[in-house]
């Protein structure tokens, strides 16, 4: 093979690494909530917890709340969930919600081990303390 033939494939290889880390680049930052707000499962407005999911909004009224419990799961290939469930004092039943590592980390996470969602838990009950809401972490 001769110089020029080499450097070739060289450039070849180089540009194929370049589009692919542009590409891995604009997945990962499309993921990446637009404020620091959106690795919260949850945030206050007014005198509501109002529930962070894109798809359907739930919101309730500080004073209602009875308790939030968290726990976790295992799920698939040792990746781990975090679980809420906002309990209230009404009739009305209690609200499940879910949430990862990312609560914690502040960065998207796709595997979750415990250790975070540990630390995540800590962060949430955090959170609600500040407005003196109390928590309950079940194992």
């Amino acid at each position: 093979m001769n110089g020029k033939m080499m450097f070739i494939m060289i450039l070849v290889d180089i540009v194929i690494f370049a589009l692919v880390w542009f590409i891995f680049t604009k997945i990962r930052d499309r993921r990446r909530p637009k404020d620091d707000k959106g690795y919260d499962p949850f945030y206050f407005e007014d005198e509501n917890l109002v529930l962070n999911n894109p798809v359907r909004k739930w919101s309730c009224e500080v004073a209602d709340i009875e308790c939030v419990k968290f726990t976790y799961r295992k799920a698939k290939f040792g990746i781990y969930d975090g679980i809420g469930e906002i309990v209230r004092k009404s009739e009305e039943p209690s609200q499940k919600f879910l949430f990862t590592g990312s609560v914690y980390s502040r960065k998207p996470q796709t595997f979750t081990k415990k250790d975070d969602i540990t630390k995540a838990i800590e962060v949430c009950k955090r959170i609600l303390a500040e407005k003196n809401i109390p928590c309950v972490v079940e194992d």
